[in-house]
């Protein structure tokens, strides 16, 4: 699920009724983790690629 639809659902699960807290969650867990995976695409991935294939790019 995108990150933006999480965000989304996130207010419906927290109406959830207390037996199925657990929605709301699964729903921030797997925002957390998108967030992290974003963060290591934008500034980890480009340290992987070599400057030659980046320039030839632009």
């Amino acid at each position: 699920m995108p990150l933006a639809i999480s965000l989304v659902v996130l207010p419906l699960a927290l109406a959830l009724p207390p037996a199925l807290s657990l929605a709301a969650v699964v729903v921030v867990a797997q925002t957390l983790v998108e967030l992290v995976g974003m963060v290591i695409y934008v500034y980890v991935i480009p340290r992987l690629v070599p400057m030659g294939e980046r320039a030839a790019r632009e």
